[in-house]
């Protein structure tokens, strides 16, 4: 037969649970809120005319108020379950009668469709709300209450009845509706009868709101979109217009933040946001996007010594081919060999504008190179783009951003345009968290 649990309200039952318990339900409690006991059994069961026993109650227990404030963290708003409630009384308004499968109408149902079409006639949102609030106040919670039998028209039951069990997040706008009608109504969380069963563990019940939380937690932020963090406001726009061209299918699910949202944009500056993201406790999966320059590397120093939580990935941009037309055009490095003594070989990384295509950082000779390349800070046998002239800096982002215009009109990137660097950049950016796995 199985166990069973329950989440009340007052004299309201909103949901049952058979076995095991909902993680999304023992997250709207606190492991402050356990609250065993002990009762007497005729409390809570039907004995059948057996003698009283008493009997060890594992609950968790909150006021309605309580509750409304976890139920608004989580995405519950009261407007939102009201917008609910008034389709929901809509819906049920007009229903026709029920009829016997002979095709003969049944009286029965007729005379109570006539009684639920006429409390409906007089029913709206802020009614509603009151009749809650009167039936909880009235009616005491029935110890054994058969699941099919019809509730009686205008009783609490029946007003919870109208939002349907199939409705999308059912159970948690009625408690969000009840909670508002009656802020001081006790929410409880019943799992005596899974803990008798073997389904749970009396010792594990104190901690259990945590554990089901932080589950819940990492299993949301797994699903949720990834953010992206950039050294500055540039940084987000030329990544942001790369991956709606060349990934327009994972837009929904990479998030670069706004850039409004910093002051200021400097590696120094996103090391500083990440610790402050690592502080706060932000579940969503996070990628600071650093460039791969001597200045990142000095600020991420800063980073060694800082216990990251798993969701926030720390990146620098990636080193990429050289492009074939640059290469005729490299400098030496000092006299030092390339990668294999081979020029084709080289690797090039650096600012973000490295990462815009060969088309964009040439002149509009399309054979001037406007950055400077010299030998990486890190790895002397690759490249290091940056800017001494900072003119040239606005010249590639002036021709990057016609490039983005003339890839949207013509609805993807040209056949002319390169985009290898900035596909290298995003790849690395979209699968961070699985590489770090």
């Amino acid at each position: 037969m199985g166990s069973w649990g329950e989440l009340s309200a007052g004299p309201f039952t909103l949901f049952f649970f058979k076995d095991m318990v909902p993680n999304d339900l023992v997250c709207l409690f606190q492991d402050g809120m356990y609250c065993p006991s002990i009762g007497r059994a005729s409390t809570r069961y039907a004995l059948g005319g057996k003698p009283d026993y008493d009997v060890e109650f594992f609950e968790y227990k909150a006021t309605g108020r309580l509750i409304a404030d976890r139920l608004d963290i989580l995405g519950f708003e009261i407007d939102s379950s009201l917008e609910v409630l008034r389709q929901s009384i809509g819906e049920n308004l007009d229903n026709p009668p029920w009829f016997e499968g002979s095709g003969r109408i049944d009286p029965e149902w007729v005379e109570r469709w006539e009684a639920e079409q006429a409390a409906l006639a007089e029913l709206d949102a802020g009614r509603w709300l009151e009749a809650i609030a009167s039936a909880a106040a009235t009616q005491s919670k029935a110890v054994f209450e058969p699941p099919d039998q019809e509730p009686a028209v205008g009783s609490g039951k029946w007003l919870l009845n109208l939002i349907p069990d199939e409705s999308e997040n059912a159970r948690w706008h009625s408690l969000r509706l009840v909670t508002h009608a009656v802020p001081d109504i006790e929410v409880i969380l019943d799992v005596s009868d899974l803990v008798y069963g073997g389904w749970l563990v009396k010792d594990e019940l104190d901690t259990m709101p945590s554990v089901a939380q932080e589950w819940w937690t990492a299993e949301s932020s797994a699903r949720s979109p990834i953010v992206v963090l950039t050294e500055g406001s540039t940084d987000a726009e030329f990544l942001r217009a790369g991956l709606n061209l060349l990934y327009p299918h994972l837009t929904d699910l990479v998030r670069f933040l706004d850039p409004l949202a910093r002051s200021e944009g400097s590696a120094g500056a996103l090391v500083n946001t990440v610790k402050a993201f690592a502080a706060a406790g932000i579940r969503n999966r996070i990628v600071a996007a650093f460039d791969d320059d001597g200045a990142a590397s000095d600020a991420l120093k800063q980073l060694k010594a800082v216990a990251l939580p798993p969701n926030i990935v720390i990146m620098q941009l990636p080193p990429v081919p050289v492009p074939d037309d640059l290469l005729v055009r490299l400098p030496p490095l000092d006299g030092r060999q390339q990668s294999n003594g081979d020029p084709g070989n080289a690797r090039i990384s650096g600012c973000v504008e490295m990462y815009l295509g060969s088309d964009a950082i040439c002149g509009d000779d399309n054979v001037t190179v406007l950055m400077d390349l010299t030998a990486h800070h890190r790895h002397p046998g690759q490249y290091e783009a940056r800017f001494v002239d900072k003119r040239n800096k606005k010249k590639v982002q002036e021709k990057y951003r016609r490039k983005v215009r003339a890839a949207v009109a013509h609805g993807g990137p040209l056949p002319h345009q390169d985009w290898s660097a900035m596909a290298a950049a995003l790849k690395c950016i979209v699968t961070a968290h699985q590489t770090k796995l």
